[in-house]
């Protein structure tokens, strides 16, 4: 049985009973044989990864109120899947998640939509847990430094081994010519977030795209993790001009 057909039939036959019988994982293997399993009817977030690097992560907040979504709809031949819009307070907000057949990563692309005729600032909130627990490490970071700052693109962690146990994470959370810079980025033992100030104007919408990297190692993870910030003509992978044209960060 082919990968995407396998995909399918975890959509629509196979409830993770561990999370209850609306729940089912949406699960895509990459290059380099590392899983991203996205956790639909729910909340979209990374379930597991390969072998623990996350429990639940990359979630959305929108105002303090987490998006939650009853369905989604998989596209792009299999590699990606995107939901519906649904009403997050006085937004609208939908994502989609794509993992590209080439690179040892995941896309997730967030639109908020302005839903009233007066001008807003939406607090966005990408955040989520780690499987690598207490063992957590910063591994490195945008500008060089071991420090978490709003004015990085992008941070590193593993577990307590670099090469071995849970994968060498990135979590690329800016492009390198992207103009909104996060207010806080933060990592707290193995829980991270990430918040945005977004400014829309009436009925108007801005996304938000955050990239998840898996690989061997941290300096595969971090090489990745630099190479993305420049959103190239992979990073860029079936997004039209409309939707690049919309990214705020």
């Amino acid at each position: 049985m082919s990968r995407n057909l396998w995909i399918i039939v975890v959509l629509t036959c196979l409830p993770l009973a561990a999370w209850g019988a609306r729940l089912r994982l949406f699960e895509v293997e990459t290059e380099g044989h590392f899983l991203f399993d996205v956790m639909v009817e729910s909340n979209m977030a990374m379930s597991n990864g390969l072998n623990d690097a996350y429990d639940g992560c990359y979630m959305l907040r929108v105002g303090g109120t987490e998006a939650r979504w009853e369905s989604a709809s998989i596209i792009l031949g299999g590699r990606g899947i995107q939901t519906p819009r649904i009403d997050v307070g006085t937004f609208k907000v939908s994502r989609q998640v794509f993992v590209p057949t080439k690179g040892d990563w995941a896309r997730i692309y967030d639109l908020i939509v302005n839903t009233t005729t007066k001008a807003q600032t939406a607090e966005v909130e990408i955040f989520g847990n780690l499987g690598s627990d207490n063992s957590t490490q910063l591994t490195g970071t945008s500008d060089g430094d071991m420090s978490l700052e709003a004015s990085d693109t992008w941070f590193a962690t593993d577990d307590y081994s670099d090469g071995s146990g849970d994968p060498s994470l990135a979590h690329v959370f800016r492009r390198a010519a992207g103009k909104l810079r996060p207010t806080t980025v933060t990592l707290e033992q193995d829980n991270i977030s990430v918040r945005y100030q977004i400014k829309l104007p009436p009925r108007g919408r801005k996304a938000i795209v955050f990239f998840a990297v898996q690989t061997k190692t941290g300096t595969e993870a971090r090489a990745l993790a630099e190479s993305l910030t420049k959103f190239g003509t992979d990073a860029r992978t079936n997004l039209d001009a409309q939707d690049i044209g919309l990214i705020a960060n």
